[in-house]
């Protein structure tokens, strides 16, 4: 019932009222992924991008691999300046739904966040930190982690595959 009120403010563009409502749905059902999924866009409308993410987080531990929520956070990842997150999510997001026109736009527009921002970054810090990233490689033995797998999103292969 509530996620229905939540559905309805949603349409009307009352997203506060939605995000109240959808609130109150998890009251009664705390694991519902997708009304964590929609509370998510309802903050992301009202420009709350941490809570955006933070809602779209819970969905995809519930729901992993779930197009419309990866897409969600990675608007809201960009939207606050997270581009590297944003970059992970609309890719894994891609990955699942290699046709989906909607990841494919949000994916070039993080893309082009991200050229823009490494265009106006002062160049020197940019260098320190390419070294010490060499530097650490260098100091790491083959095999271990070199911080790579940050980006990873745990999907099922399933959902990637057709297995």
């Amino acid at each position: 019932m509530e996620k229905e009120r939540g559905n309805e403010a949603f349409r009307e563009g009352k997203f506060q009222r939605a995000v109240e409502a959808y609130s109150r749905s998890l009251g009664y059902e705390p694991q519902a992924p997708l009304v964590l999924s929609n509370r998510a866009e309802s903050h992301l409308r009202l420009k709350d991008y941490r809570r955006a993410m933070e809602d779209a987080t819970a969905a995809l531990k519930l729901l992993p691999g779930h197009v419309k929520t990866l897409l969600r956070r990675g608007r809201a990842a960009a939207a606050s300046g997270r581009l590297r997150d944003a970059l992970c999510d609309l890719t894994a997001a891609l990955r699942i739904e290699p046709d989906n026109k909607r990841v494919q736009a949000e994916l070039r527009k993080a893309r082009e966040q991200r050229r823009a921002a490494m265009q106006r970054a002062p160049k020197a810090p940019l260098q320190a930190l390419a070294n010490a990233s060499a530097a650490r490689l260098q100091q790491e033995p083959p095999g271990s982690s070199t911080g790579d797998d940050e980006c990873a999103v745990h999907i099922p292969l399933e959902l990637v595959y057709d297995l």
